[in-house]
């Protein structure tokens, strides 16, 4: 009796152990997962943007004085960080103020700016007004007497405006009559052109500004 006490109590015991070793299970050997690297953000815009809307009134040494629909004129100061664009192409100043000076009635002009700092103009965004459009070429030929330009588009397209009493001639800068336009087209010098008109009378140039072509 005792002795199968005994085989019981060793049976028993050996139970144990194969139980507490299977619960433990092998020791691991898969390294710890790598910390993942913590993503910086990307660097943040600059201090709150704003926008204000209206047509330039006026453009200084480093100034643009813009006024909006509701009469609110506000003058920006320019930096050297400042973009001035042009039907979205970079301009500098002088461009900028040669096509306001071109007899058009203000052009159209967003300005973003820092509200932190809101005489600072950050971007300086102008147009034409939405019914003008202008095109670029070289001078083909003049008709004094019917009175049209024909150009070569930088396109390679040919164009023909006609000039009327209101039409504006510039040549070098300075206005010029038609006769003294077909003057300079006579020398026989490549003549650049730039011509302004409305898209809702395409034929009728509004702006025919004339120089040598670059």
């Amino acid at each position: 009796m005792k002795r199968l006490i005994f085989g019981i109590t060793a049976a028993l015991l050996t139970i144990s152990l194969l139980v507490a070793g299977c619960a433990a299970g092998p020791e691991s050997t898969t390294p710890p997962a790598a910390e993942q690297p913590s993503q910086e953000s990307a660097p943040p815009l600059p201090e709150e943007l704003a926008t204000f809307e209206g047509v330039i009134t006026e453009i200084g040494p480093n100034t643009v004085t813009v006024q909006s629909a509701e009469g609110d004129a506000r003058t920006f100061n320019l930096n050297p960080d400042s973009r001035l664009l042009l039907e979205g192409d970079s301009c500098s100043l002088d461009e900028l103020a040669a096509a306001q000076n071109l007899g058009i009635v203000g052009l159209d002009c967003t300005v973003v700016y820092d509200v932190n700092e809101a005489g600072e103009a950050i971007i300086v965004d102008a147009s034409y007004p939405p019914e003008l459009a202008s095109v670029s070429g070289t001078i083909q030929t003049i008709d004094e007497q019917r009175n049209t330009i024909t150009i070569l588009t930088d396109e390679g397209d040919t164009r023909v405006f006609d000039i009327n009493s209101d039409s504006k001639l510039l040549l070098g800068g300075g206005s010029c009559s038609l006769e003294e336009l077909q003057s300079a087209e006579a020398l026989g010098v490549e003549l650049g052109c730039t011509v302004i008109y409305d898209v809702n009378n395409e034929g009728e140039a509004i702006i025919i500004d004339v120089g040598p072509s670059p």
